[in-house]
């Protein structure tokens, strides 16, 4: 099963693709449905928007299904910073609200928070990670105080990654009255997840990394008794009964989830979304996360062998993807033009260089890489 996987992603020009936290490929079927649709789009104009609308609504569905989360509780949005960004500035936290995240978030899940803190005229509150950077769920309750609302933290940490325990999370911030926020983009796909089974408030994640779809599409995840609370950041038709509807000042909100998407949305990234998610559902997660975890480890164990030093918050193994290794006598710009020169993505994150495999390379791609830094 997991060589079909391998075999539905397309090989060309000599690529390896070790940046897949960064930017992953498409699969060969998702790539030909996206080309097919807009071929419709382009020639049929209004003709087809209809019958493609429709086809680009079962995302939502798969993604429910793939990510135990109801079709209801999903709303999508341009990107996940947007995701975030809804929740951060759409709850209207309370004067002197406290928010924590952790020192590593990536910019876009942390800027948003530090706006809503400010807007609220509260505090963002740092939660420090330990050793190798790692995220223990004990450095989270060393900064929550009574004035904390939401906790806002990744699942897996984009620099070399970290995972944090969300069961842990979840009952913590429940027990407390707190809101959690995750963003799921660098787990969702990589790792299993529920998002019903969670305990988390809110999740958000993009469609670009792990889940190997067409870039600017994200999602928001929300629990059923959250769907109508958040404040819509953006209004439109879709908010107040859709295209057909004459504009009226009596006509009321659009219930659940529509009224975050005002308008026309991304079809062509919804149904590369959708073509993907049927791929990876038949694969299953827990096969995927396997390959990937072995391929992570067979890496590490050759760089390991290259005197590279492994910057791992997890031990000896790897869990999940990334690797992140630096070299005492090689430069980082030698690395890097070794690997350009061997057409291999990767990403320069400190502390060191970020390589992250997924399902569809292979034991040659990690060979050769391997080789080039040699």
């Amino acid at each position: 099963m997991i060589q079909a996987f391998k075999d539905a992603y397309k090989r060309q020009d000599g690529l390896i693709h070790l940046n897949n936290a960064g930017v992953a490929p498409w699969p060969t079927q998702t790539e030909q449905t996206v080309h097919q649709v807009a071929a419709n789009l382009a020639r049929g104009g209004a003709h087809a928007v209809g019958a493609m609308v429709e086809k680009s609504e079962e995302a939502r569905s798969l993604l429910g299904a793939f990510l135990g989360a109801q079709p209801n509780q999903i709303a999508f949005f341009q990107t996940c910073a947007v995701a975030i960004s809804q929740v951060a500035f759409g709850l209207q936290l309370p004067r002197g609200s406290e928010i924590v995240v952790f020192d590593q978030e990536y910019p876009s899940n942390f800027y948003p928070w530090r706006l809503a803190a400010e807007r609220a005229q509260g505090e963002l509150k740092i939660a420090k990670s330990t050793a190798q950077l790692a995220t223990p769920i004990e450095a989270i309750e060393a900064v929550v105080t009574e004035k904390t609302k939401v906790i806002a933290v990744s699942w897996v940490q984009y620099r070399n990654g970290a995972i944090l325990d969300l069961e842990k999370l979840a009952a913590f911030a429940k027990a407390r009255g707190i809101l959690t926020c995750v963003d799921i983009i660098q787990g969702a796909g990589l790792l299993p997840f529920d998002f019903n089974s969670s305990g988390l408030d809110f999740a958000c994640g993009g469609a670009h990394k792990w889940l190997t779809s067409p870039l600017s599409l994200g999602y928001l995840m929300m629990k059923p008794e959250h769907v109508d609370r958040l404040e819509p950041l953006a209004a439109g038709a879709m908010s107040f009964g859709g295209f057909d509807a004459l504009s009226d000042l009596k006509t009321p909100r659009s219930s659940g989830v529509a009224r975050y998407e005002p308008g026309g949305r991304s079809i062509l990234e919804l149904v590369g979304l959708g073509e993907t998610l049927k791929l990876m559902s038949t694969t299953g997660v827990q096969m995927i996360s396997s390959e990937i975890e072995r391929l992570a480890n067979n890496l590490a164990r050759g760089l390991k062998t290259r005197g590279f030093q492994i910057h791992s918050p997890h031990g000896e193994k790897i869990r999940g993807s990334i690797v992140n290794a630096s070299h005492s006598t090689l430069s980082m710009e030698e690395i890097t033009k070794r690997l350009n020169d061997a057409k291999i993505s990767y990403a320069v994150r400190p502390p060191g260089l970020r390589l992250s495999a997924h399902a569809f390379n292979t034991d040659a791609d990690i060979a050769r890489t391997i080789e080039a830094l040699s």
